[in-house]
């Protein structure tokens, strides 16, 4: 993970603990590991594949995600507020609009502010989530000076 990256889930995470102390709530958080890179194309004909098998990507993601969510499971306990983890594979948006179909009051999820070139070319998770959920989302964003490497 970036350090972009993880500078907009702490960011997040730390509005989730707020709201739900201040709503008595409980958090359910979710991770989903994107393995698309598991078979992409490289090289200049694009014929060699990147090698890692699709067992060992979901395994690497797995593990990345439950450990990222267990951290943070410990720092809401600590706060004396419940909280639920759920680890999922596929596209990111996707997976995370899907679940919040359940019952959920609002999604919260961090941003790394693309800038308008990379969103154009990489688009953006919480872009994609805001326009299809069905639930408030809450954007949280790096404070400024936080999302550089």
């Amino acid at each position: 993970m970036r350090q972009t990256e993880a500078n907009a889930q702490k960011m997040a995470e730390k509005y989730a603990i707020e709201l739900a102390k201040d709503e008595n709530g409980e958090i359910t958080a979710i991770t989903v590991g994107d393995i698309s890179y598991a078979a992409v194309p490289i090289g200049i004909d694009g014929t060699t594949m990147l090698q890692v098998t699709l067992a060992d990507a979901i395994e690497n993601e797995t593990k990345n995600a439950e450990k990222r969510l267990n951290e943070f499971k410990q720092t809401a306990e600590k706060e004396n507020i419940k909280v639920n983890t759920i680890v999922k594979i596929g596209k990111p948006d996707t997976e995370i609009i899907e679940e919040s179909e359940k019952d959920y009051d609002v999604i919260i999820i961090g941003s790394k502010g693309l800038s308008g070139i990379e969103r154009f070319f990489l688009g953006s998770v919480a872009e994609r989530v805001v326009r299809y959920s069905k639930i408030p989302v809450l954007v949280v964003k790096n404070k400024k000076g936080e999302d550089e490497d």
